[in-house]
C-alpha cells in the first residue's frame, strides 16, 4: 500500500508540470497578442494625426486646354490648402468632396482647404462663374495612405 501511494504521488507530480504548460503557453500568447495590439493601435494613432497642410496655387483660366491644367496629388488623411487666383467672381468647388467649395470675388485670391478622410480617387476642381460658365481649373487625385 505504501508503494501504491508512492507511485500515485510520483504520477501526480509528473502530471502537474504537463498541466501547467498549456496555461503558461496561453498566458504568453495572450501577452504577446496584447502587446502587438497595443503597438498596432499606437502606430495607427500616430499615423492618423494630420501633418502640415500641402500648399497649392491654381489660376482660373478658361483659355487653357484640359492637358495644360495642373494635377494636384493628395494623400488621404493629409490636409491641403489650395489658393485660387481669378479675375472672375463665382464659386470654386469639387462636387464629389463634401464641403469642398469656396466663393471667389473678382480679382481676389481665395483659398480652399481639403482634408480627405475616407475618400480616394480622381476629382475635378472647377469654377462656376456668375455668368453661368463652368471652367475646369485642375484635377485632384487623392491616393490612399
Amino acid at each position: 500500500m505504501a508503494r501504491e501511494l508512492m507511485e500515485q504521488s510520483t504520477c501526480t507530480e509528473q502530471v502537474k508540470p504537463r498541466r501547467r504548460r498549456p496555461y503558461v503557453a496561453l498566458t504568453a500568447i495572450a501577452a504577446a497578442l496584447m502587446l502587438t495590439y497595443g503597438v498596432a493601435r499606437h502606430l495607427a494613432w500616430a499615423a492618423s494625426t494630420p501633418g502640415d497642410p500641402q500648399q497649392f496655387t491654381v489660376h482660373v483660366d478658361r483659355d487653357k486646354a484640359p492637358w495644360q491644367r495642373p494635377v494636384i496629388t493628395l494623400r488621404e488623411g493629409v490636409p491641403a490648402h489650395i489658393q485660387v487666383q481669378t479675375q472672375l467672381s463665382g464659386v470654386l468647388m469639387v462636387h464629389e468632396i463634401p464641403g469642398a467649395f469656396a466663393a471667389c470675388g473678382s480679382g481676389n485670391t481665395q483659398s480652399l482647404d481639403i482634408f480627405p478622410v475616407d475618400i480616394t480617387g480622381r476629382f475635378s476642381l472647377h469654377f462656376h462663374s456668375n455668368d453661368g460658365d463652368q471652367i475646369e481649373v485642375a484635377t485632384i487625385e487623392i491616393y490612399p495612405r
